[in-house]
């Protein structure tokens, strides 16, 4: 009686390798994650990638463009509610106005100031009691020192927790293209009410100016003469 034969069965890596291979797998692949990454941004759980130029802070804020073409100047006007005037930073550079800065966190800072009196509280105590108390206690084996509170404590740290987190603190940036040739006298900037207006003329005489300068807390109405940077 002769042996009987078999074809020899594929394995399941190899089959996968190929089916893998194919063109219309990988095909199929692709359009599902594009899919995928379109619903996530519609979704808004997803945010496109935007060149390094306009990514160089936490947060972006809005702005308003006018440009009125019947008008000699063309306006900007930046929402930087809670913005410290000594916190924002005005600079032209190669053909684009920046806007960049920082939002300090009012909660943050109040409690960091707290716990810096609160350290400051203890260090005068502890001057005050002498070196006499210490040496005592230090003999009887029982000086223990009290650390100041430390912002990054667990305890503290669930102290400023919230439940509801939707402002957004830190560095921001903002940029706009103007005229090139901009004259640092032909600029003006104020902010009032947590708005920042930035006003240039629509055709500008001379040559670009690099410079940075601060805001000024001067209402923008009263600086129309002031020019916005500095040499």
């Amino acid at each position: 009686m002769s042996p009987t034969t078999s074809s020899p069965v594929p394995s399941k890596s190899n089959s996968f390798a190929s089916f893998y291979q194919d063109p219309r797998f990988r095909t199929a692949v692709s359009r599902a994650a594009q899919l995928k990454v379109h619903q996530l941004i519609e979704a808004g759980s997803l945010r496109p990638g935007r060149p390094e130029r306009d990514c160089r802070g936490n947060w972006k804020p809005r702005m308003d463009l006018v440009d009125d073409p019947s008008s000699p100047n063309i306006i900007a006007i930046f929402e930087l509610p809670g913005v410290k005037n000594e916190n924002i930073s005005l600079q032209i550079k190669e053909k684009r106005l920046m806007v960049f800065g920082k939002r300090v966190d009012p909660y943050s800072e109040a409690l960091s100031a707290a716990l810096a009196a609160v350290s400051s509280s203890q260090d005068q105590k502890s001057a005050r009691t002498g070196a006499t108390e210490v040496d005592q206690a230090s003999s009887r084996g029982n000086a223990r020192s009290s650390p100041p509170p430390n912002s990054q404590d667990p305890a503290v740290k669930s102290s400023t927790s919230r439940s509801i987190h939707e402002l957004r603190y830190g560095s921001f940036f903002r940029s706009v293209t103007v005229p090139e040739g901009i004259k640092q006298s032909e600029v003006t900037a104020g902010i009032q009410d947590g708005m920042l207006t930035v006003t240039w003329p629509r055709i500008p005489a001379g040559a670009r100016h690099f410079s940075a300068t601060k805001i000024s807390d001067t209402p923008i109405e009263t600086m129309a003469n002031q020019p916005m940077l500095r040499a």
